[in-house]
């Protein structure tokens, strides 16, 4: 069995032949590629990034699983990192096994758990027309707020290597920004991400829009992604409290579940300066003394807020550029 992350070009050849034997009733190989166009937008090449040593043991577990499963009894797992052309090979596995039903249902199931558990950032780089919203000045904007969020993540130590990190996404602009960030910093700081998005179920059609738009979101990134219902109203009645308390308390309790189960040691919420100032006035309002007058924390336990560094007025902008 043979697992690597490279950014060497792939030689599916080479790598078919590796796990051949002449006892071996197929052996399949499936390479995944570079296309041409994405979404209606031409794509001039790709770009990945991942931690080796995590990806390639992710790598491994899957290997491990279709052996159990499916009786291959060798197989090679390779994906490139860095820039990768159009039309070159991005993945390729290659799977033994006693016979061509196994060997397929294997190869689909390794794509499968690939998107499903391996941490890989992709970008896609194409053509871009210059516009209003895409001026030099706001590329340099663009810059300048990535520098900013690397600067404030670094000050406060909020992220390490090794961190296995939940990302609260809603799919608003604030969440979706910050897991782009998040995704963008996966190979410098070595942190395996994963995104948890909540159905609080007061929104009908619009929170499942939400939902699909979140999953969507996260197959293209090639990052897991959680779902979880929780019956916010049921809870406020309960408890005889509001609805925005309910939720935060459902919250809280499904992300302690996620940290012990699935050993999660950072959960990272988008809460940016704006938030801070209406928590701090909510607790002047309500009378809260020099402790209680603190605001939100940039760390708290394992609570990291990536984004306290900049208000909602940046964060669009940012957006629109």
């Amino acid at each position: 069995m043979k697992v690597a992350i490279t950014d060497k070009t792939l030689d599916p050849t080479e790598i078919s032949s590796s796990v051949k034997n002449i006892e071996a009733g197929a052996v399949l190989t499936f390479l995944g590629t570079a296309r041409k166009t994405s979404r209606g937008r031409e794509v001039t090449y790709l770009e990945y990034d991942a931690y080796p040593e995590m990806a390639e043991k992710k790598m491994t577990v899957i290997l491990n699983e279709l052996k159990e499963k499916y009786n291959i009894t060798d197989g090679a797992f390779i994906h490139r990192i860095g820039r990768v052309e159009v039309g070159e090979n991005i993945v390729v596995i290659a799977v033994r096994a006693p016979h061509s039903n196994e060997a397929f249902d294997a190869c689909r199931d390794a794509v499968k758990r690939l998107k499903s558990i391996v941490t890989i950032w992709k970008k896609r780089y194409g053509r871009m027309v210059m516009n209003g919203s895409a001026t030099r000045a706001s590329l340099m904007n663009r810059y300048s707020f990535r520098n900013s969020f690397r600067k404030f993540v670094k000050k406060n130590q909020l992220l390490k290597k090794g961190d296995k990190v939940l990302a609260a996404v809603s799919g608003g602009v604030d969440s979706t920004l910050m897991l782009h960030l998040l995704c963008d910093n996966i190979g410098k700081y070595g942190i395996e991400l994963s995104v948890i998005h909540f159905n609080h179920q007061l929104r009908g059609k619009e929170a499942e829009r939400d939902a699909k738009f979140v999953e969507k979101l996260t197959t293209e990134l090639n990052i897991p992604f959680y779902i979880e219902k929780l019956n916010v109203k049921g809870e406020a009645k309960k408890l005889g409290t509001s609805i925005q308390d309910a939720g935060h308390i459902l919250r809280r309790k499904k992300y302690a579940d996620y940290v012990e189960k699935y050993k999660f040691n950072k959960i990272a919420t988008a809460h940016h300066r704006d938030d801070q100032l209406e928590t701090l006035l909510m607790r002047l309002i309500g009378g809260a003394g020099p402790v209680g007058m603190s605001g939100i924390s940039i760390k708290d336990g394992y609570y990291i807020r990536p984004l306290l560094f900049c208000d909602r007025s940046e964060i669009e902008e940012y957006a629109k550029s």
